[in-house]
């Protein structure tokens, strides 16, 4: 087994390979033993949570309505959001909570939130499924009738192959055509 190359850890940790060349440099010039307690980094460093008693509550109305199948969108964190902000901090009403990009990235981040596209509802049948099979039935019979030769003149193009007219062909692979077409994304 050989060490890994700067380009292979690089890689597989997703950092850059500048940084890994500065930090290496860093360790050879002993930059990080002498350290002292104020040059160190503390622990769980970084700016506190400034409404924690509203994101438990925003969470938990979140993981109910998800149990009862209920869609949630963006706009609904928008007006849960700031209801909750009024009953969790009524002295604040002075300062209205702003539901910032920022803010709320890291609130689904920190609670493994994603958002997801709706997908069990093309997975059923449709309930007129004989009708729309029907209706395919005739539109292919009736292009596909035979037509009267035209006769074509010098530069005109033939405007139909067999049976079918050119603006009534498309090239198609197996892939299965959907019933609905689904139109929403959920968070999850």
């Amino acid at each position: 087994m050989r060490a890994p190359t700067q380009a292979e850890t690089a890689l597989r940790f997703k950092i850059p390979i500048v940084n890994l060349s500065r930090w290496k440099r860093e360790e050879a010039e002993s930059k990080y033993k002498n350290q002292t307690s104020k040059q160190c980094r503390a622990g769980g460093g970084g700016r506190r949570r400034k409404y924690e008693k509203l994101e438990r509550d925003y969470y938990e109305r979140f993981r109910y309505r998800r149990a009862s199948g209920a869609v949630v969108r963006r706009g609904w964190f928008r007006g849960i959001s700031k209801q909750l902000y009024i009953e969790h901090y009524p002295d604040a009403q002075h300062t209205p909570f702003l539901f910032s990009n920022g803010w709320f990235r890291s609130f689904l981040s920190w609670h493994q939130i994603s958002l997801r596209f709706v997908t069990n509802t093309a997975s059923k049948l449709p309930t007129d499924f004989g009708e729309a099979i029907l209706a395919w039935m005739r539109f292919s019979r009736r292009n596909s009738q035979l037509r009267p030769q035209v006769t074509l003149r010098l530069g005109d193009q033939r405007a139909s192959i067999g049976r079918y007219r050119l603006c009534n062909i498309a090239n198609m692979d197996q892939t299965p055509l959907p019933f609905e077409y689904l139109d929403g994304r959920t968070y999850n």
